[in-house]
């Protein structure tokens, strides 16, 4: 049995859940991002207030997980285009539009919200998203 592949994805700070592109400012650690918010915070209260210049992700592992997620609808960013979802604590998450069609030929909805199915992350070229998990 082959060991699955880690995935290093950008894990939305203030959510949860991962990003479809890295946009905005990353870091590579909860205290880094902590401790730049809390430097630009201190220069710049204004600023911080807008958001501006802060810290939105964190790069981190991310792993297989269960749960029910919630169509929010479809985005398309530069070239891709992709579902946006989220999970019924407000994590959010990213389907490629290959996993979408490949998850709407067998995944069951009602209301916008999918049973309780395990989710594996996927890295596809540069952007980041999550399909059914098949063993």
């Amino acid at each position: 049995m082959s060991k699955p592949r880690q995935i290093i994805a950008p894990v939305d700070i203030e959510h949860g859940g991962f990003f479809h592109q890295r946009i905005g400012r990353g870091a590579n650690s909860h205290q880094e991002a902590r401790d730049i918010n809390d430097e630009i915070a201190y220069r710049d209260p204004a600023a911080f207030a807008k958001g501006w210049g802060t810290v939105t992700y964190v790069m981190e592992p991310v792993h297989d997980f269960t749960a029910r997620l919630h169509f929010e609808g479809v985005s398309k960013y530069r070239t891709s285009f992709y579902a946006r979802l989220h999970d019924e604590n407000g994590a959010r998450y990213s389907m490629c539009a290959t996993d979408l069609a490949d998850f709407l030929m067998d995944g069951t909805m009602t209301d916008g919200w999918t049973e309780a199915i395990r989710w594996t992350p996927v890295k596809r070229g540069s952007v980041y998203g999550i399909r059914r998990w098949r063993p």
